[in-house]
């Protein structure tokens, strides 16, 4: 699942959600939905976090993880 590759990188770098949030424009309470697993990351949403984080769109690519 994406939002947990997300979840482990946050981890890695010492990087806060509330940083991620601000950095990316998305909502405080939209960031911990989605890294909870309760809400979905869309497109639009999953590129701003990509750019917030100066990460490559496919750094979180999971398909080929298991």
């Amino acid at each position: 699942m994406v939002y947990k590759a997300i979840l482990q990188y946050l981890c890695d770098q010492h990087t806060k959600r509330t940083e991620l949030s601000k950095k990316s424009q998305i909502p405080y309470w939209v960031v911990q939905s989605m890294m909870s697993g309760k809400r979905s990351i869309d497109l639009d949403e999953y590129h701003k976090i990509c750019l917030a984080l100066d990460v490559p769109v496919d750094a979180f690519d999971v398909s080929s993880k298991k």
